[in-house]
């Protein structure tokens, strides 16, 4: 019975279904070694307990060095060795037994043979051998549990294991099976099996998944290749681009890159799939793909946000305009193509300053210089759009002014074309009802025709990915005069741009001439609109 108790409390302490410390397993197994000795140690026997003993000390070592003494495990094998230290100490402390006499019969009393006492039962098996093989279970559990589960997809690493199973049954088959210790090692080893079971059903449902997977994984190598992410765009901005622009960099950057990067995340475990597929993919996401999509952000809002920063500086220094200043007055107003450089110039800073306000709606964030903004970091405010559009409008109205106070010198650009064929294109369009130009007392072709061509990136608005990007070969002719148009009473200077493009995308209007843009110059005077332009400040004369 003492046998009996001995092993199930050795089988019922160590458990396999428990992932131990490899020291606690070493001083349990010490001290397993210990309780068999101890049940066959004589009485007194001091050489036999030493030794006992000894292999206690050794355990004990074992056990002080486990970091985590407060888990269960430590615990309970740091009970049984203090109980199997007393047990050992008792059976020392205890006096050899001595041989008494020979019982003698008393005088005249013929003795009768007393029966032999029955032999006592011979144990069914041996405890020792029962406890090794839950032992060799132990172990071979232990073993299954850290070999990773891709490991499993090797047919010669789990046909060994079955071999090992069917070893441990084959031994297992010597006791017999309704003894309570020989119940509890089969349990054991039917969950061991369990466990090589449940990991090749496992690996088998990640192997059904990774044709999905790897379809998915190539999908996105395409959808993030560089010619098929959202690119910087190019000037000239148009309002309808930045708009496409700014959707599909949502799209692409909170929304379609953070789900890949989340289900990538969540593949990773998958134990049928080549190693560090879906962790690369996710890493190459993270890293290069984030980097790349906030580089793209950046240049468009700095293209977008630098002509504005540049326009108020300029609008500024136009405010400062004194008519009264000789200097001002020649340089920044009557100069050869001043009053128009300066003008359109405040005209695109009205137009930079829409684009910006349109990333701003777009995008939902400040299209201002600094930095590309991530995570929880403070966005900055968003500027006052109607602040920046009136001081260029003041500026406008400001150099405008000026003109007016320098009418007496003023005159029409110098002709820098008499082209006939351009002249009459002029002056058709002009005459257009479309246009709505009521007449002009005098046109002047002040910039000849010149020949454009470039390359932009449209992204449709309303796309469903990036894939939608298409690129378009742009090439367009155009020139510009100056009309002096009467206005009631007065003679008004107006710049007009003619353009006629040969090529461009679905929307471009090609292989004819149409008026691009019109706006108002300055005054000038009725009896200077014939007069030929003064000569420049400083010229010899």
């Amino acid at each position: 019975m003492r046998c009996l108790i001995l092993l199930l409390s050795v089988l019922l302490l160590t458990p396999l279904a428990a992932a131990g410390d490899p020291m606690v397993a070493k001083a349990v197994a010490r001290i397993a070694k210990v309780e068999t000795a101890e049940s066959n140690l004589p009485a007194g026997d001091h050489k036999a307990g030493a030794k006992l003993l000894s292999d206690l000390n050794w355990a004990q070592k074992r056990l002080n060095a486990v970091v985590q003494q407060g888990t269960q495990e430590w615990k309970n094998a740091n009970a049984r060795l203090k109980a199997a230290r007393a047990s050992v100490t008792a059976k020392l402390n205890q006096p050899k037994p001595k041989p008494g006499p020979d019982p003698k019969p008393a005088p005249g009393v013929d003795p009768k043979p007393k029966p032999a006492p029955k032999p006592a039962p011979a144990p069914a098996y041996e405890h020792a051998k029962l406890v090794a093989l839950n032992k060799d279970i132990g172990n071979a559990w232990n073993n299954l549990k850290v070999v990773p589960l891709r490991l499993m997809k090797d047919a010669n690493r789990v046909a060994g294991v079955r071999r090992e199973i069917e070893g441990f049954r084959s031994r297992l088959a010597q006791y017999p099976a309704g003894d309570s210790n020989v119940k509890l090692v089969t349990a054991n080893l039917n969950d061991f099996e369990a466990l090589l079971k449940d990991g090749l059903a496992r690996l088998a449902e990640d192997q059904g998944q990774v044709p999905d997977i790897e379809a998915r994984i190539e999908g996105m190598r395409k959808k993030y290749d560089r010619e098929t992410m959202p690119q910087a765009l190019k000037p000239p901005f148009t309002k309808g681009q930045v708009e496409a622009w700014a959707q599909n960099v949502l799209r692409v950057r909170d929304k379609e890159l953070p789900e890949d990067i989340a289900w990538l995340a969540q593949m990773e475990p998958n134990a049928a799939l080549k190693q560090n597929l879906a962790s690369g993919q996710r890493m190459y996401l993270e890293t290069s793909i984030k980097s790349r999509i906030h580089g793209v952000e950046k240049a468009v809002r700095e293209a977008l946000s630098s002509p504005v920063e540049e326009q108020l500086r300029y609008g500024k220094w136009i405010l400062e305009t004194d008519p009264k200043d000789p200097h001002h007055v020649r340089n920044r107003i009557l100069g050869r193509g001043a009053l128009d450089e300066n003008m359109l110039r405040l005209q695109q800073g009205l137009q930079a300053i829409d684009l910006a306000e349109t990333y701003d709606r777009s995008m939902g964030e400040a299209c201002v210089l600094g930095p590309t903004i991530t995570g929880d970091m403070p966005r900055p405010a968003f500027p006052d759009r109607a602040a920046q559009r009136k001081q260029v409008q003041d500026a406008i109205a400001h150099l405008k002014r000026c003109a007016v106070a320098a009418l007496d010198s003023m005159r029409m650009p110098a002709a820098d074309s008499n082209d006939p064929e351009l002249i009459k294109i002029a002056t058709d369009l002009l005459k257009a009802p479309k246009n709505n130009v009521a007449g002009w007392e005098r046109l002047v072709i002040n910039r000849g025709l010149k020949h454009h061509e470039q390359r932009r990136g449209w992204i449709e608005p309303g796309s469903l990915n990036s894939l939608d990007l298409t690129m378009y070969s742009y090439a367009w002719d155009d020139f510009i005069v100056t009309t002096a148009e009467r206005r009631g009473d007065e003679v008004w200077l107006f710049s007009n741009k003619f353009e006629n493009y040969s090529s461009g995308d679905k929307r471009t209007t090609t292989g004819k001439w149409y008026l691009a843009s019109r706006h108002e110059l300055t005054r000038i005077l009725p009896g200077n609109v014939g007069k030929p332009p003064l000569p420049e400040a400083g010229a010899s004369k």
